[in-house]
């Protein structure tokens, strides 16, 4: 099963949000708590969903017509 970004929140104790903001090197959130996230997002292979990503950003990285 995935590890998802809810898994790594509830094993740094932090939200979900505290989470985005960490791996994507937001300086709001403290520098110790950062690395602590992305360190344990790093252990237990934590890796961003690309079809969620895209329904984000409206960006697939695919052609079509």
């Amino acid at each position: 099963m995935a590890v998802r970004m809810r898994d790594v929140a509830d094993a740094a104790g932090v939200s979900i949000a505290a989470v985005s903001l960490a791996l994507s090197g937001n300086t709001r959130i403290p520098v110790e708590t950062r690395e602590r996230i992305v360190s344990l997002a790093q252990q237990m292979g934590y890796r961003p969903h690309a079809g969620a990503r895209a329904l984000r950003t409206e960006i697939t990285g695919s052609l079509g017509w």
